[in-house]
């Protein structure tokens, strides 16, 4: 299983580079080194931009909550999404939902 399909398939769960890099059969090292070589990010901006584009996706959906996004998008609590959220898109998720509801 590549680093990418487990993300895809488990992004609503805690997952640490540690984890990602066993399931790899590497080292976190050896695997940092190798993701970052192969994707120009790391293990966790990877995660971080996943989630964010799962996000978006459940933000266009008007009558979900904000706090449903966050945990159905992978995220522990609300105060770190919004904040992840704001610093990769530009704008609140409330603001994003408002603008891009279908």
């Amino acid at each position: 299983i590549s680093a990418v399909n487990y993300v895809e398939t488990h992004f609503q769960e805690k997952i640490t580079e540690q984890e990602v890099a066993s399931i790899c059969g590497m080292s976190v090292f050896t695997f940092s080194r190798i993701f970052r070589n192969e994707h120009s990010i790391t293990f966790r901006e990877f995660l971080i931009k996943h989630r964010i584009m799962r996000a978006k996706e459940l933000l266009r959906n008007p009558q979900i909550a904000i706090i449903d996004v966050a945990q159905l998008s992978g995220f522990a609590d609300t105060s770190n999404f919004a904040r992840l959220f704001r610093r990769y898109i530009g704008m609140a998720p409330s603001y994003y939902q408002k603008k891009h509801a279908e």
